[in-house]
């Protein structure tokens, strides 16, 4: 059944159903419904990143069929900036996207990705840090979320953000990009979020794979947007 957040208009994807855990993406020792009940008093100790094969560090979902996701949530009790992975993967096995370490709160807020994922078969959350300094950590919940007032935009927008130092950075975005980012800024405003945040580039590639530029919250001084169809 899917299970729809009337305050957001969002349709939970893992809500009430069983996530698996395990050593790695393709090895599961099992299965946990604590993180998808919605009880925010139970939840699943996930191992610190191990060669061990008895030992679960990953949290892995199969959907039956490629869906989209525009939201997450990974809530992890008492969180302190530990290492936490986010990929997900399409019906080949491929990488879609992926978000590392600590550019993934921890706390119990929904947050946008940077754009909308299509064709997801495949999501995980690996507790990666495998060092001295990695740590066990307890997850309350994790959630992923397709934004239904998205299906029909067609929009697009021109963001233009000036810095403190009077650098403008200026991005060419689809509507649920835009949103993202506002969302961000917003949460940050209200002191929740990540400090930073990530524009994945596609211009000027160069033999790079994946090139990611950061904007600052603290540096922003303003921000306009002119929005046009495409």
């Amino acid at each position: 059944m899917e299970n729809i957040l009337k305050q957001e208009n969002l349709q939970s994807l893992l809500g009430g159903k069983a996530v698996k855990h395990g050593t790695n993406p393709n090895n599961p020792l099992g299965t946990t419904m604590l993180i998808t009940n919605g009880d925010s008093t139970t939840g699943f100790l996930l191992k610190k990143e191990s060669t061990s094969g008895g030992i679960s560090d990953f949290l892995i979902y199969d959907f039956e069929t490629p869906q989209v996701i525009d939201k997450y949530k990974v809530y992890i009790e008492n969180y302190k900036g530990q290492s936490v992975y986010l990929c997900f993967l399409d019906e080949k096995g491929a990488v879609l996207y992926s978000q590392e370490d600590r550019l993934v709160p921890g706390d119990n807020q929904i947050y946008s990705l940077p754009k909308r994922i299509s064709g997801v078969k495949k999501a995980y959350i690996w507790n990666s840090d495998g060092s001295s300094k990695g740590e066990d950590y307890k997850v309350i919940e994790w959630d992923l979320y397709k934004d239904p007032s998205l299906d029909l935009k067609s929009e697009r927008a021109i963001l233009r953000v000036t810095l403190i130092n009077e650098v403008i950075k200026e991005y060419d975005l689809s509507a649920q990009e835009l949103k993202a980012f506002i969302d961000w800024y917003n949460a940050r405003t209200d002191g929740t979020g990540l400090e930073q945040y990530p524009f994945l580039k596609t211009w000027n590639m160069g033999p790079f794979a994946k090139r990611t530029e950061y904007v600052i919250y603290s540096k922003i001084l303003m921000f306009e947007v002119d929005e046009y169809f495409n």
